[in-house]
């Protein structure tokens, strides 16, 4: 029932998004080389919500935008890869009652191949290039609940093998994907229906081994995304279990020598989610909420510590989606009610530009640097676990129905946005900073405590009775 559940209320925010009035929701987006951007999501075309894909550079241009169409059929993008001047996408499709996963290839602004996928596929959620083609990720149904759908295909999109992974009694979710080396990694979520926790999941797929294991502390710990930088595995994502907030943005390294897990958070919902390795540091994107509203969350990591951070606003909520670093800039994508937001900065986090694709009122990206971030950074390692986690794979059948797909291109103008450069101070209420004022003396008042209750004493004794 669960899995369904799912499903019904991914389609159900599909469609929500969709009834809105504006023409262009964004709901995805990747940074490419030379820090141009590859974003998708759904454009109104003919009083229709459709599927849009589209590339923008550096500069904020739009340099492609190609919506899609398949007769009687509702086409979600969920994922998307570009190599080489090759667009391979996939989500579902929905034709009825009839929810599908489903795959799309696209050169020369044209479709080289799509199909649907059928034997419970639910959606495909992650997309990563392999050696002889592309591995599509999703959901699928499993031994107790749901299991992660890894479907092997080559160029011409025939299909080599697909996998069930997963564990009895554990929903196992996915969310990226990418290849190291001769890896294939995940990074997503697991769910125990008994302890009715979450754990971070990382899970590495050869051709004849599967490695997993679980990151996490006594809460809800989701993973959102992991790179391999600089001889470290970093995994980041939102986190329940530490203390700053209801939930905080954390950032774990695994490496030889144990973990580490560093979290960043006010007093709302805070999160990372995405990863770039800058030429000495990383680099985080995320979220924070402040006045009930999400804005953007950019942080400098330097030597395992936390060195500097940024919020990042618009008149609305701005929503996170993709970080990238190349060509001495650095390239962070957002979205917003209306549309797309593209911001660029130098290696020192100095705003260069600021871009808008869509129809949105915005006109202004406020850039604010956190000032005293020290005080919202904890060091939760030591409440935080890995444990190896024992998945099997096994293989599934998959069949495969064409989908007869059209895609057309459109034009799509981008508009500069005004930079306002400030800093960010937080208000603190009287009665904290007292305490904090009495916690950060604790040693004065330790001596000056006895001096005074003897001047007292004094006083009282000479006072005229």
């Amino acid at each position: 029932m669960k899995k369904h559940l799912i499903v019904l209320l991914l389609v159900a925010l599909s469609l929500a998004e969709s009834a809105y009035s504006q023409p262009l929701r964004i709901s995805g987006a990747k940074v490419l080389p030379k820090s141009s951007i590859l974003a998708w999501g759904e454009l109104l075309v003919n009083n229709t919500m459709l599927p849009i894909i589209m590339i923008i550079d550096s500069a904020g241009q739009v340099r492609d935008a190609l919506y899609f169409a398949v007769p009687n059929t509702r086409v979600v993008i969920l994922d998307a890869l570009e190599e080489e001047g090759r667009i391979v996408v996939g989500g579902l499709v929905e034709k009825g009652r009839r929810r599908e996963a489903f795959a799309a290839s696209l050169s020369n602004k044209a479709v080289d191949w799509a199909f649907s996928l059928q034997q419970d596929l639910y959606f495909v959620k992650a997309l990563a290039k392999s050696s002889s083609g592309y591995t599509l990720l999703g959901l699928t149904s499993g031994v107790s609940d749901s299991d992660i759908a890894v479907v092997y295909i080559d160029e011409k999109a025939s299909i080599q093998r697909a996998l069930r992974i997963g564990c009895p009694m554990y929903d196992d979710f996915v969310e990226k994907a990418f290849t190291f080396k001769e890896s294939l990694l995940l990074i997503g979520s697991t769910w125990c229906q008994n302890v009715s926790y979450v754990d971070a999941l990382l899970v590495n797929v050869t051709d004849e081994s599967l490695q997993s294991i679980t990151i996490g502390g006594a809460a809800y710990d989701e993973g959102l995304a992991a790179k391999v930088l600089n001889g470290k595995t970093l995994l980041v994502g939102s986190s329940f279990t530490s203390p700053g907030g209801l939930s905080d943005a954390y950032l774990a390294f695994l490496n030889d020598a144990g973990l580490k897990v560093l979290a960043v958070g006010w007093q709302s919902y805070d999160g990372f989610v995405d990863i770039c390795g800058g030429p000495t540091d990383f680099i985080l994107l995320g979220y924070a909420t402040m006045e009930g509203r999400s804005v953007g969350l950019l942080v400098r990591v330097n030597e395992n510590e936390v060195a500097s951070g940024l919020l990042i606003e618009g008149e609305e909520s701005v929503v996170p989606l993709a970080i990238g670093f190349g060509e001495e800039k650095l390239a962070t994508v957002f979205k917003d009610a209306s549309g797309l937001i593209l911001i660029t900065f130098d290696p020192d986090l100095k705003p260069l530009a600021a871009f808008s694709v869509g129809e949105s009122n915005l006109t202004t990206i406020r850039v604010r640097k956190v000032r005293s971030l020290e005080r919202k950074v904890y060091d939760i390692s030591d409440i935080w676990k890995v444990q190896r986690m024992s998945l099997a794979f096994t293989p599934i059948e998959v069949s495969v129905n064409t989908l007869y797909m059209e895609v057309h291109p459109i034009s799509l103008v981008s508009r500069p946005l005004r930079i306002e450069v400030g800093e960010y101070v937080e208000e603190v209420p009287l009665t904290k900073l007292l305490v904090r004022i009495i916690e950060q003396n604790i040693p004065l008042l330790v001596i000056l405590l006895p001096l005074l209750a003897i001047v007292l004493a004094i006083v009282a004794a000479r006072r005229p009775r």
